[in-house]
């Protein structure tokens, strides 16, 4: 079983594998990855007979979704602020754990309705959408960012 979180686990997903992937991060059994309401996420490596915690990701805000990018590198994070968090899990290491915070600052968002209740990614990896209470937000990585996806973070 998956333990170490304080409060109750609110989401969680399996890591994308494609066995005949060429990219590391695509290949094995994977890793779960989950979010609970004590505002953290952990990455379990769950390749051997028993899960092993391999980071949390701790938040200031309350938490509410989460979504593994295609390739598994990227973790989209909804907050219950309307910030959407990206985290690199390219090292899958607490120490090495960055973040980038995207301020949703839509205008066609209700500001009554600030909860992100689901978050996806693009197949491509390159967008994000996020689900609010009546409307779903698209964010083009590619041009909200300066730099390119695949250096991301």
């Amino acid at each position: 079983s998956l333990t170490g979180h304080e409060g109750a686990i609110r989401d969680f997903r399996w890591s994308n594998i494609d066995p005949t992937s060429t990219n590391p991060n695509s290949q094995g059994v994977g890793f779960i990855v989950t979010l609970s309401v004590d505002q953290s996420i952990k990455v379990f490596d769950i390749a051997r007979n028993k899960a092993e915690c391999l980071m949390t990701l701790r938040h200031e805000n309350h938490i509410g979704s989460l979504a593994l990018s295609p390739d598994n590198s990227l973790l989209a994070v909804g907050g219950q602020n309307s910030d959407i968090y990206i985290w690199s899990l390219k090292d899958k290491s607490s120490s090495a754990a960055s973040s980038i915070i995207l301020q949703n600052n839509d205008n066609d968002i209700d500001p009554n309705s600030k909860a992100i209740f689901d978050i996806n990614w693009s197949f491509d990896g390159t967008v994000v959408a996020a689900g609010f209470e009546k409307s779903v937000v698209m964010l083009d990585l590619k041009k909200i960012l300066s730099t390119p996806v695949e250096n991301l973070i």
